[in-house]
Order: C-alpha cells, then sequence, then structure tokens
C-alpha cells in the first residue's frame, strides 16, 4: 500500500518521526491557546479583550508569544484587593481628619463595612492559596533536611 509522506518522506521510519512531531506541535499550539484564554479571563475584565487575546494565539505560537508580552500585570482580584485596601486606608484617614466635623456614624459604618468585606476577601484568597498548596507536593525550604529531629529518623535517611 502506497502512503504519502509528510515533506515528500518516503522512509517509513522518518515519516512516522515527523508525524509524531507535529501531532507534538499541534498538542502544544492547543495548549498555548487554553492557557491563553484561561489567563486573559483571569487578567482582563472585558469579555470582547479576553476574545480578541484567545483568537491571537490561533495565530500559531505568536500569538501566545505576543499575549504573554502586552497582557496586564496583574490578576483582576489583586486589583480588586488593591481598591478595598485603598478605599479603607481613605475611610481612615477621612475620619482622622474630619474627626467632629463630619456625622462619625455614617463614616464609622462605612469604614465597617469595607474593612469586613477585605477580611472576606483576604479569608477567601488565604483559602484559595492553601487550596492550590495542599494540592501539590510541598516545598522544602533550603537548608531544610526535614521536619523530623534526627533521633527520630529512619536509618540511612
Amino acid at each position: 500500500m502506497l502512503t504519502l509522506g509528510v515533506f515528500g518522506i518516503n522512509n517509513d521510519g522518518v515519516n512516522t518521526a515527523v508525524n509524531v512531531l507535529i501531532l507534538f506541535l499541534l498538542v502544544i499550539w492547543a495548549a498555548l491557546i487554553f492557557w491563553t484564554y484561561a489567563d486573559a479571563r483571569r487578567r482582563i475584565d472585558d469579555p470582547i479583550l479576553v476574545a480578541c487575546a484567545t483568537a491571537a494565539s490561533l495565530f500559531p505560537f505568536v500569538g501566545s508569544i505576543v499575549y504573554a508580552i502586552v497582557r496586564p500585570p496583574e490578576f483582576l482580584d489583586e486589583v480588586y484587593l488593591r481598591n478595598l485596601e485603598i478605599q479603607a486606608a481613605e475611610e481612615r484617614l477621612r475620619q482622622l481628619e474630619g474627626g467632629a466635623a463630619t456625622n462619625g456614624t455614617e463614616s464609622g459604618a462605612r469604614l465597617a463595612e469595607i474593612e469586613s468585606e477585605l477580611e472576606r476577601e483576604r479569608a477567601r484568597r488565604l483559602e484559595l492559596e492553601y487550596a492550590m498548596s495542599s494540592s501539590r507536593r510541598p516545598r522544602r525550604t533550603a537548608g531544610a533536611t526535614s521536619e523530623l529531629p534526627a533521633s527520630e529518623r529512619p536509618p540511612g535517611y
């Protein structure tokens, strides 16, 4: 049976190697498209820009590289948390500067609301970080040999 070779290659072994390489490159390309989409959703608020970033990654390899260069530096969660911290700091400053001149109960209620939302967001982030770190193997710090004292380690450890 006559099989068509990629790039006119007639040797079966070389043809198979080229086919495997092409399949590998296609899988990497599909993974880059998915990575670009997932990363854009975490960094970009506008769905049209997410679609544009994903469409750009359809250009093999170049689109994902360009996206990696021009993508926003922060995740949306980080921006939201930073804005909450800024609002809480501004409200604290208004309370300190205004004192008795402004309505203290309204300002205090607003500050309590912002701080409770800030604490909820921080707790949610800690919970996500813990969930992600528990699903991976724990990292060892430099110089750490074991969590067990030397007397309790098994022989040869």
